[in-house]
């Protein structure tokens, strides 16, 4: 595995709230090192084959193909073909995703979008892209992006919506969550967000559930079931998943003691700090540095 890295949020998200562009390769090897953003991101493969990890899990795509990448997913592209291959990437600003929806519902379409659960639908293949518009969506955003004209930038944003929209109702269509998820306030939902956004700026701090709770004016108890229950881990697997994870990206970009780099990552007992580490990634930190090298 290569180097991982934090990708800053750029001009053009932070302006424009979306940013599209195209990806070339003309070799099977490493196209995109390990990295995660706070941006949704999806990859629409028109040219070769990719092989894509997010968050570990594993992916072949094809032409036609499109996969969704969560905030703070750590996600790689591998080409498979040699020759010209090419994929598109779409980006969008979570905030865009509130902006197109009512304050109703837009903290749930927020959560499914933006926060990783893998439960959730995350690949669809070319006979979906096809069926569903997406195959469609994109030649019309690849259209306005080679050919703009006056009303582009309005266009690009409302297509991109319709694809976020349309993974929305796909995911709505074969999920997983029970009636007593679905049904769930709104507002909690946003509450339980925020605190995900929190926890992933400060995973190295000794931060509590009772400090996020009460960030989000609610009682220990209620924050903890309802963190539970909506993103499928506890607030203790959740902060511990975000600490291993920035943990990986120092083992591989650094030379900062196992000692240090649990002290960086918000751990305060180096044996833990291994021991969890083997239990969510399957090798010792020593060991996962040392295959690096190899």
């Amino acid at each position: 595995m290569n180097e991982y890295f934090v990708e800053p949020e750029k001009s053009v998200i932070s302006e424009q709230g979306i940013e599209f562009f195209l990806q070339l390769n003309k070799k099977a090897d490493l196209i995109v090192s390990p990295h995660i953003h706070t941006a949704i991101e999806i990859l629409f493969i028109t040219k070769g084959r990719y092989r894509v990890y997010s968050d570990d899990e594993e992916y072949i795509l094809s032409p036609g193909d499109a996969i969704l990448f969560r905030s703070h997913t750590i996600h790689k592209v591998y080409g498979l073909d040699e020759g010209t291959n090419a994929y598109y990437v779409l980006k969008v600003k979570p905030s865009l995703v509130l902006d197109f929806s009512s304050q109703q519902h837009g903290a749930s379409y927020l959560l499914r979008l933006a926060l990783a659960h893998k439960k959730e639908k995350t690949v669809w293949k070319k006979s979906e892209c096809d069926k569903n518009g997406i195959t469609d969506m994109f030649v019309r955003l690849i259209d306005e992006e080679q050919s703009p004209r006056y009303g582009s930038d309005i266009s690009m944003k409302i297509l991109s919506a319709q694809i976020l929209m349309t993974m929305l109702r796909d995911m709505e269509s074969c999920s997983p969550f029970s009636k007593e998820q679905k049904s769930t306030d709104e507002n909690l939902i946003r509450r339980i967000y925020n605190a995900t956004v929190y926890i992933n700026s400060h995973y190295a701090e000794d931060i509590t559930a009772e400090e996020c709770g009460r960030l989000q004016f609610m009682s220990y108890s209620y924050f903890s079931r309802s963190f539970k229950r909506i993103t499928g881990q506890s607030f203790k697997d959740y902060l511990n998943m975000t600490r291993i994870n920035h943990a990986e990206k120092v083992l591989m970009s650094g030379d900062m003691t196992i000692t240090e780099i649990s002290s960086e990552c918000g751990f305060n007992n180096v044996s833990y700090f291994i021991s969890i580490y083997k239990k969510l990634k399957g090798v010792t930190p020593c060991a996962f540095r040392d295959s690096i090298h190899e």
